[in-house]
């Protein structure tokens, strides 16, 4: 029963990417709104300040959508795990 160790060990390694990559698109969602919030509290907002804050908006909804996307392959990847889990748990004690 080498096979169900060694494949929990790189699923964890995957997954371990996985939750890396979530938490870059999550900290670069807080560097716009904190670049955001920057502009907006400056006292004279000019054309350039305005397209800039249009741009971070359009940056932020698209790293929501991939966050989200993100989120649901860290939890389909989980659920895969525990599955394979009980499947091995399952064959080890019929046998």
């Amino acid at each position: 029963m080498l096979a169900p160790g060694l494949m929990i060990s790189a699923c964890g390694l995957l997954l371990l990417g996985m939750n890396n990559k979530y938490s870059l698109v999550v900290n670069r969602i807080r560097l716009l709104n904190e670049e955001k919030r920057k502009v907006f509290h400056q006292e004279k907002i000019d054309e350039n300040d305005s397209n800039r804050i249009s741009n971070i908006e359009l940056q932020i909804s698209h790293l929501i959508g991939r966050i989200s996307l993100v989120r649901n392959a860290v939890f389909s990847y989980s659920l895969a795990v525990a599955l394979f889990i009980v499947s091995s748990v399952l064959i080890g004690l019929t046998i």
